[in-house]
């Protein structure tokens, strides 16, 4: 075995020197206008696994999110519940905690728009900027959106002056307000946005670049008590409150302690705020310009795209939302996090099911990485009594060390993708080492080797240990690399690898080693049940998501006995023993051209040899599920020639009340050509 375990190369000294930097990632503070939903939590998660990833840097990092509690829509929201403004947010607040709780996000700062710090704070930039003279008194008159809390352009709304976002009329409005000239700050924002320092997405760049040279007109940052008495009170005039978003956008500075502690505060200096692509006007343009006359520096912003449903945004106003508890009871954190990190590339939109999200969910997770740790460690284990398969990075074989190779790009790759908010090239780099150790095990049958303890010092030890711990050593720098990701999942991976994870603020500096520098005295333990295979009906894959949430609240608590079986013709024991059924190992999959129901399959039957087999199961199953799997194979039916081919057998599988189709799966210790009896 190799000595040399230090890592090498530039990504570990920029680790070494990033230990102690400090990050401040933000979410928007949402709108207190009702229950938290997907797109909510798809924005807060993508601060949470961001937050992770900087630990896992060494970093000090601070999260902040929140309610934005103030406006108008919450004013007639409140009073159709009849309540007070105050009493209608005050019974959201532990909603919303309690919600991000559920799904284990840790922030460091909730911040409310109603509390007196950020009162202050609001009131004492209004102070300031009104002072600079970029506030003045004047008259407006447009088309106002009441769910937007803004006037709108006439690219905003449709031929009938709805708005486009809210599908709602607006409504025209004349009134004197307080503006703030965003105007003067025009060229000083384009040159932010040319130069990439406010954000490095060229498609929300140019969004950006659009907007400005639209600019003519100042922001009107205040509204007359007259209309709407809900809000922050002006410091210079008692009969006007602050527009929402002028007192929105600052809590992002309230969090790190006010205008003045943001002057000085290494948070600040290292700010990111991620958002919707909605809100890009807001953030990109106002925001910065209140900034340059606060003078303060200028966060970065990380733009992701919109959740659909049915190609429509996820919207609480149009009610086609993913609900939490669907999410939560259905797919599963992890089902959701694996769903919309690995299909959407960031800036871009996301049309997400349910069925989706189970399918990605059982062929990553469950089939992907929760499958192989299961071959890998049962197989270790049989073979060497508990101890983790030591090998020497010096006699690995070509292939195996295209793997070890393959495994340190991915944590540059990870590093990278992370550090510029693509988190889902960071999940596609770690899976990629998942899909060359599936192929690297389906190419060395470590099982057909390991039929119990191998002796040391006899060639079938050295083999299997170097298979098995290149395997091992594989899964744990995926495990690491993930973390962020599946924090809770991945602890129990790389628990059973003998991995302590006692401290996070080192992952990246250990996923640069290959082979773990206690390799010869690690202890393995029994895989756990990762990622258990998720099952969705026909029935719910297409039904509202609230029917789907309300089926599987109660699948969880009903008693349910088995249903009797369909009677059917007895046959006697002579004609069930002609059937001979063998395990088989599944060597290729593959999909027929011309067909919408077959995969074409090459089992391995052992002594039987190579059988060619064609499945309807291309509805239920996908390929790469059954690839390097053990099946059971009826093998001596008559050879049935098709369009395609001879099928050679059948591939036994099983049937639910639903009609769902899934093929009988059998442990990879029974060696292949095994019969039934």
């Amino acid at each position: 075995m190799s000595s040399d375990h230090e890592p090498r190369g530039s990504l570990a000294e920029t680790l070494q020197a990033s230990r102690g930097q400090t990050r401040y990632i933000t979410t928007p503070i949402y709108y207190a206008s009702g229950h938290a939903h997907a797109g909510h939590l798809y924005t807060t998660l993508m601060a949470q696994i961001l937050k992770d990833h900087h630990r896992a840097a060494g970093r000090n990092v601070r999260t902040l999110t929140g309610m934005d509690e103030h406006g108008e829509k919450i004013a007639e929201k409140a009073r159709a519940a009849g309540l007070s403004p105050q009493q209608f947010v005050d019974g959201l607040k532990d909603e919303w905690q309690q919600r991000w709780k559920d799904f284990g996000l840790d922030f460091d700062i909730f911040l409310r728009t109603t509390s007196d710090e950020h009162k202050k704070n609001v009131q004492q930039i209004f102070a300031h900027c009104h002072a600079k003279g970029d506030i003045y008194f004047g008259e407006h008159e447009g088309r106002y959106c009441v769910d937007c809390e803004e006037f709108l352009t006439e690219t905003q709304m449709d031929p009938q002056k709805n708005c486009l976002i809210h599908k709602r009329p607006t409504e025209v409005r004349k009134e004197g307000n307080y503006f703030f000239r965003t105007t003067r700050y025009r060229d000083a924002i384009r040159d932010l946005v040319e130069s990439g320092r406010l954000t490095s997405s060229r498609r929300y760049a140019a969004e950006l670049l659009g907007m400005l040279a639209q600019l003519n007109t100042d922001l009107s940052v205040s509204r007359p008590k007259s209309r709407t008495h809900w809000g922050i009170e002006l410091p210079f005039d008692s009969n006007h409150v602050a527009y929402v978003w002028f007192d929105a956008l600052p809590n992002y500075v309230t969090g790190v302690g006010g205008l003045d502690a943001a002057r000085s505060s290494p948070y600040w200096h290292n700010a990111l705020h991620i958002l919707g692509k909605d809100i890009l006007k807001f953030h990109g343009i106002y925001w910065p310009a209140m900034l340059l006359s606060l003078e303060l520096p200028i966060p970065k912003l990380l733009v992701h795209g919109w959740l659909l449903q049915s190609g429509e945004k996820m919207s609480k106003s149009l009610g086609n939302v993913l609900d939490l508890k669907t999410i939560r009871e259905v797919l599963g954190k992890d089902g959701f996090v694996n769903a919309v990190f690995r299909l959407a590339h960031l800036g871009d939109d996301l049309d997400l099911s349910v069925s989706l999200a189970i399918e990605r969910y059982n062929a990553d997770l469950a089939n992907g990485i929760g499958n192989l740790l299961s071959r890998s460690l049962t197989l270790s284990l049989k073979a060497f009594g508990g101890r983790f398969p030591v090998f020497d990075v010096e006699q690995l074989q070509p292939n195996e060390r295209e793997i070890f190779a393959e495994a340190q790009q991915a944590v540059a790759q990870c590093f990278v993708a992370c550090e510029e908010g693509r988190l889902s090239d960071s999940l596609r780099a770690s899976w990629q080492v998942i899909a060359s150790l599936d192929r690297y095990i389906a190419q060395t049958k470590p099982w057909e080797l390991v039929k119990g303890p191998l002796a040391e010092g006899t060639d079938e030890h050295a083999h299997a240990s170097r298979v098995l711990g290149v395997v091992c050593a594989g899964l744990r720098v995926v495990g690491l690399l993930s973390f962020p990701f599946f924090p809770e999942k991945t602890r129990e991976l790389l628990a059973c690898l003998g991995e302590d994870l006692t401290t996070t603020d080192d992952l990246y500096l250990r996923a640069l080693d290959f082979v773990p520098a206690d390799i010869t005295t690690r202890r393995l333990s029994a895989p756990p049940r990762l990622f258990p295979r998720k099952e969705l009906s026909p029935a719910d894959a297409s039904a509202p998501t609230e029917q789907v949430a309300t089926r599987a609240a109660s699948a969880a608590t009903k008693e349910s006995a088995p249903e009797p079986a369909p009677g059917l013709p007895a046959i006697s024991f002579e004609h069930f023993s002609k059937v001979d059924v063998r395990v088989g190992l599944v060597e290729k999959a593959e999909i027929v051209e011309g067909s919408d129901k077959l995969i074409r399959l090459e089992i391995q039957l052992g002594d039987i040899g190579v059988r060619q087999i064609f499945s309807g199961i291309r509805q239920w199953v996908r390929p790469e599920d059954l690839a390097s799997r053990k099946v059971l194979v009826a093998a001596n039916l008559e050879p049935r020639k098709m369009r395609f081919g001879v099928s050679q057998g059948m591939l036994l599988s099983t049937e639910d009340g639903d009609g769902r189709v899934t093929p009988v799966v059998v442990s990879d210790d029974i060696e292949s050509g095994s019969r039934l009896v």
